[in-house]
């Protein structure tokens, strides 16, 4: 090692190894991503996306669900508070008033949830529509890289990949 050091043709000979080296690296990095980089670069985003638009969608299928059975109990609630008002034509009885004033007050309750709970499915099929909007414009330029890379091969066009 210390022959290097001292004999100046090594000392130009690993600083022109060093610059070339360095060179190649940047010349590497700098250039732009080949078609086929830049689709295997797409997949990870596209799995996330597909994955993210499958997980909401699984969520607001619950809440939907969630949001008919609220409907349901208002549906039951509201028959159940007609008929205790329909038991008598001067108005519900003393022995059922109790039970009415219940069922109305719970009738109440789920009204006021309601209004929420609609809002909360609008917005999570508003973001579900964004995801799968995203996936698709990312899908859709991930088909057409992967048809110019094809092109660009000399396969032939597949219509079934594209």
């Amino acid at each position: 090692m210390t022959d290097l050091r001292r004999t100046p043709h090594a000392r130009i000979l690993l600083i022109a190894a060093a610059t070339v080296g360095i060179a190649a690296t940047l010349v590497i990095t700098l250039r732009p991503p080949s078609l086929r980089e830049r689709l295997a670069g797409m997949r990870p985003g596209l799995d996330l996306l597909r994955d993210s638009a499958e997980l909401c969608s699984d969520q607001l299928a619950r809440e939907q669900s969630s949001f008919q059975a609220l409907g349901r109990r208002l549906d039951t609630l509201r028959s159940r508070v007609a008929s205790l008002e329909d038991l008598h034509p001067d108005g519900v009885p003393a022995d059922s008033y109790r039970i009415y004033l219940e069922t109305v007050d719970s009738f109440n309750a789920a009204v006021a949830a309601w209004e929420p709970a609609a809002a909360t499915v609008g917005e999570r099929r508003a973001a579900c529509e964004a995801v799968v909007r995203r996936h698709n414009e990312k899908a859709d330029s991930a088909r057409a890289l992967n048809h110019q890379l094809n092109e660009k091969d000399g396969a032939p066009a597949d219509p079934a990949r594209d």
